[in-house]
């Protein structure tokens, strides 16, 4: 797996460097709640534990080696890093137990947490190595750009190396100069075959004793060549190509010998980076101006093996802005200078503090880069402030300028009157930004009150500068406040006084179980209101059993109709507010049983129809159903309102499977039956009569008997298929005859012909019929010339609808045709017109009942 290989490149390096007995690390483990996120379907701190048991095994148990994790025991908390094991020998069991029982959840202060570590290690005192294994970026107000440098700058010899879990480019430029500024590695979980290589190399060959020798010459000190620009710019970057060596721990650097007595190394970067293959690392050079020297450093003999100056010559660096903006609005600053890749602008507040403060920043590559603009909020503070031009990578400030916040007209309007539990609109004037929104506040909550409700500028009116916020639950005096998001300040705020708003609900006619009833309503009457119906009755702490929202009642006249419960007592009617979530007034209201009932034959015959008189209810929904309870299933149901309603009568139709059932009064609404009663199913006498053989195409005429529902069928079904060739309703023919007639199929062979209950979808009984050949032949001039009309004789089934046609030889398309009864048919003869273009085609007997040709011969048109 490829992040188990970046990890394990990682611990790769503290095994390379075994030799160096005073080095002591610390891994940081991110365990904030993006560590449940997955990779390839595993979790990526699973992924982590699995690294850590592979890689740590093979460490040399008398190192020094400690764990800190960060996020791993509270939501929210920047301060949530701990040193769980401190730095220490045969350290592996103890790791693997700890990491086993992390659990992620909380923020990723990892800037701090790398800090705290370096701190433990006496990284100004002692050689120190930080390894962070981190799926995500900084969410703690924290600059681990500024902490690398910082780590260098004060450290006897401090390394950070940085393990990235499925970061982006841009996400990893956010962290990668972390390890850069401290000459570590950057790795990303995507490096697949280089890092499983690496790993290769450092954890298994590195860890291994090396055999012992007799001792050599010393290996000769290879030399290395660096090229790159004479002279560039401060900040600018260049393209700085190397031949050397190429070794894994080989870094490039920029040294300024004129820092110090001995000279500084301002910057390093590695060659196992971006560009390794082409020779070619990108540096960043100094926001100071001077002599530089770039510098190859060989990592394995520990020393500068090639060196090219260079010198860093002044740009141009301005920003431009108004002399002035309103508090809040948004400020358009463009700028010109080196544009770097970890450079922002700044508002800086000179006045805050001993030493000032910064207040926002802008990174010059989050905004529109190309047209060298930042855009950003102005301080909600008015007063004089400082725009920065900030270089990232030396944390220099290049230039400067002034600007003035001044203050601006904030303030709110509210509609009167304002009662309690309704909407109340807003009228503002203000910045009117992104994130700006509307606050009700209760100053009386607490000791320092309590927001109840807020909205967004955007979510509202936002041309007409309107909003609707949902009022409080109870009168009293509370505070609007004009909140500014990007500074999260209140701008302004208004006092408001919120009347009492009469309450009430009063129940309309009798109220008896499981009938609609309806409720006269006062109150708020806000979008989400409702009226509840509540059993007090129902468990510790009673139960809702119906509810409906007041705009789905009538709300004109300011009523709502609900289903009365199942079960006679006392209920309470409640007012709901939606937008509080608090009950406004309860109401006892006390429910009488309501007669219910069910007659109906105790036996009737399978697929008959079942006559049923109920008493009940009669709400909406109500139905009667009937229940099988021997595999306790619904069998049917109907609605009351879908039959004879106002003569309280309903039919169903009896299934066609006999044995022991059940009717129910069903209460839809309530999902309660009210009443049942035994039903037993017994067989009916079903039967088929008709000739055991007939003609194909010929009349069949069947003899039934049975339920004669008024949707049951006769069918003739060809064998092995379970679709009708031919099927008629009992009712479209001689019912009173108890008699059908179907046409026979054309196909010779056995056919099954079945009575069907449509109700029950199922066959009661069914027969055989065999269909046999009948004779079938036309006669008649084999050419006629066009227009003409000519005789044809025929012998076939003669069926009703049968008829002669003429068709184009090779198509399908009818041109002409007759039927047989309009014409001769005791002489068994028809006539029929020629088609007007002479050519070829077919005249054809056609059986129009089966859709089928039973003869056909050539026809020429001369």
């Amino acid at each position: 797996m490829r992040v188990f290989a970046s990890i394990s490149l990682a611990f790769g390096l503290m095994a390379s460097t075994a030799a160096l007995a005073a080095e002591r690390t610390i891994i940081v483990l991110d365990a904030s709640g993006s560590m449940w996120g997955q990779i390839d379907g595993t979790a990526k701190i699973s992924i982590a534990r699995e690294a850590l048991g592979g890689v740590v095994a093979d460490l040399d148990p008398a190192r020094e080696v400690g764990l800190m994790a960060y996020g791993h025991r509270q939501k929210g908390q920047c301060s949530d890093i701990e040193l769980i094991v401190e730095p220490q020998a045969n350290f592996a069991d103890r790791i693997l137990d700890t990491v086993a029982g992390v659990k992620p959840k909380g923020k990723t202060p990892l800037s701090d947490a790398v800090r705290q570590a370096a701190e433990a290690l006496k990284y100004t005192e002692d050689k120190a190595t930080v390894i962070l294994i981190t799926d995500g970026l900084e969410t703690c107000n924290a600059d681990p750009c500024a902490l690398g440098k910082a780590l260098e700058e004060s450290g006897v010899d401090f390394t950070a190396h940085v393990v990235g879990f499925g970061l982006t480019d841009a996400e990893s430029r956010e962290v990668a100069c972390l390890a850069e500024e401290t000459g570590g590695l950057y790795l990303s979980a995507a490096d697949g075959t280089e890092l499983v290589e690496a790993l290769d190399q450092t954890v298994v060959a590195e860890t291994q004793p090396a055999p012992a020798q007799q001792e050599e010459e010393p290996e000769p000190v290879p030399e290395a060549t660096l090229t790159a620009p004479d002279e560039a710019e401060i900040a600018a970057v260049v393209d700085v190509v190397w031949e050397g060596p190429g070794e894994k721990y080989d870094r490039i650097e920029i040294f300024d010998p004129n820092s110090g007595p001995d000279g500084k190394t301002v910057r390093r970067i590695s060659l196992n980076g971006p560009g390794y293959d082409q020779n070619t690392v990108a540096m960043t050079l100094p926001a100071t101006e001077g002599e530089y020297v770039l510098r190859y450093f060989s990592g394995t003999h520990r020393q500068v093996i090639g060196t090219r100056p260079i010198s860093v010559v002044p740009v141009d660096v301005a920003l431009f802005a108004p002399e002035t903006i309103s508090m809040g609005k948004t400020l358009n600053i463009e700028w010109i200078g080196p544009g770097a890749k970890y450079d922002a602008v700044v508002i800086f507040d000179p006045n805050a503090g001993p030493n000032g403060k910064k207040v926002r920043d802008g990174r010059l590559q989050n905004s529109t880069f190309d047209d060298k603009l930042v855009s950003m909020p102005a301080p909600a503070k008015p007063g004089m402030y400082e725009l920065q031009y900030f270089s990232g990578q030396d944390r220099k400030v290049l230039a400067t300028r002034m600007i003035e916040v001044t203050e601006a007209v904030v303030q709110m309007t509210a509609e009167e009157p304002m009662s309690a539990g309704k909407p109340i609109i807003v009228d503002w004037i203000g910045p009117g930004a992104k994130y700006d929104s509307i606050l009700l506040w209760d100053p009386n909550a607490g000791p320092d009150g309590k927001k109840l409700k807020d909205v967004r500028l955007s979510s509202g009116d936002y041309a007409n500068q309107r909003v609707t916020i949902s009022g409080p639950a109870k009168a009293g005096s509370y505070e609007l406040r004009y909140y500014n998001g990007d500074n999260r300040a209140v701008l302004a705020t208004e006092i408001i006084e919120v009347a009492e708003t009469v309450v009430s609900l009063t129940p309309e006619g009798a109220l008896e179980t499981g009938k609609n009833f309806k409720v006269a309503w006062e109150g708020p009457g806000a979008r989400y209101d409702e009226v509840r119906l509540f059993d007090p009755n129902s468990g510790p702490d009673g139960k809702r059993i119906q509810s409906k929202r007041l705009n789905a009642g009538d709300y004109d006249n300011q009523t709502v109709t609900l289903p009365g419960p199942p079960k006679p007592g006392t209920y309470e009617l409640r007012y709901y507010n939606g937008d509080n979530r608090v009950i406004l007034v309860s109401v006892p209201v006390e429910f009488t049983e309501t007669p219910v009932g069910l007659d109906a034959p105790e036996t009737v015959q399978a697929a008959s129809k079942i006559k049923i008189a109920w008493e009940g209810p009669g709400a909406r929904r109500d139905e009667i159903v009937l229940w099988d309870v021997t595999t306790d299933k619904k069998v049917t149901s109907k609605r009351l309102t879908s039959d004879d309603y106002d003569n309280r009568s309903l039919t169903l139709s009896a299934p066609a499977k006999t044995g022991d059932y059940e009717l129910r009064y069903f209460n839809v609404d309530n999902r309660s039956v009210l009443a049942s009663r035994p039903l037993t199913v017994v067989p009916t006498i079903v039967s088929l009569t008709a000739p055991s053989t007939i003609g194909q195409a010929k009349s069949l005429t069947i003899v039934w008997q049975g339920p004669g529902d008024r949707r049951d069928e006769v069918q003739i079904l060809a064998p092995g298929s379970d679709r009708p060739v031919q099927s008629k309703r009992l009712i479209s023919d001689d019912y009173d005859n108890n008699r059908i007639t179907l046409p026979a199929p054309a196909a010779i062979g056995p056919y099954t012909v079945r009575y069907w209950n449509t109700d029950n979808r199922t066959a009661m009984t069914e027969i055989t019929v065999e269909v046999t050949p009948v004779p079938t032949s036309l006669s008649g001039p084999g050419a006629v010339e066009p227009k003409t009309r000519f005789a044809v004789t025929w012998e076939g089934p003669g069926a009703r609808r049968d008829q002669v046609q003429i068709v184009k030889a090779g198509e399908t398309r009818v041109l002409l045709a007759t039927r047989l009864v309009n014409g001769d048919y005791a002489g068994r003869s028809v006539e029929i017109r020629a088609p007007n273009d002479p050519g070829d085609y077919m005249l054809q007997y056609f059986n129009t009942d089966n859709r089928t040709v039973l003869f056909e011969m050539p026809l020429s048109v001369n």
